[in-house]
């Protein structure tokens, strides 16, 4: 009786080894594609970012044109504060755009966590039973 109930306590383990194993290898792929989704949104932003600052990069040197007498009689300090300004446009955007990837990260974490606590308590409570049962 007691090779029975040591047999059915290791194919239960095997199995719920198989579960882990199985779950394991899901939440590798999710975040291999959470990872794969993330790069191309990265690449997608960095076009946005090249283009936007091309674009920029031409309005400013035609405004640097239409206004050199107004720079030359201007202060420095307005020409310091207007560069400062559009850098700090920028910087916004893509720290907005990595606080909201972290935040999917931390989900999917968060989300991993609880399925290998779910299933630690699962092996735990199929072992109590299994051990209490007679």
């Amino acid at each position: 009786m007691r090779q029975y109930f040591e047999r059915l306590l290791l194919e239960s383990d095997k199995r719920n080894e198989d579960k882990f194993a199985a779950v394991k290898d899901s939440i590798a792929a999710a975040i291999a594609g959470l990872k794969e989704a993330t790069s191309t949104a990265l690449v997608a932003s960095d076009k946005q970012t090249a283009a936007a600052f091309i674009s920029a990069e031409k309005a400013l040197a035609e405004a640097q044109t239409q206004l050199t007498a107004y720079k030359a009689s201007a202060n420095e300090w307005r020409a310091t504060l207007n560069d400062l300004i559009s850098t700090i446009m920028v910087r916004k955007e893509v720290e907005a755009l990595f606080l909201a990837i972290n935040a999917k990260v931390e989900s999917i974490a968060k989300t991993q966590n609880m399925m290998v606590g779910g299933i630690l308590f699962l092996q735990v409570v199929v072992f109590v039973i299994l051990k209490f049962w007679k």
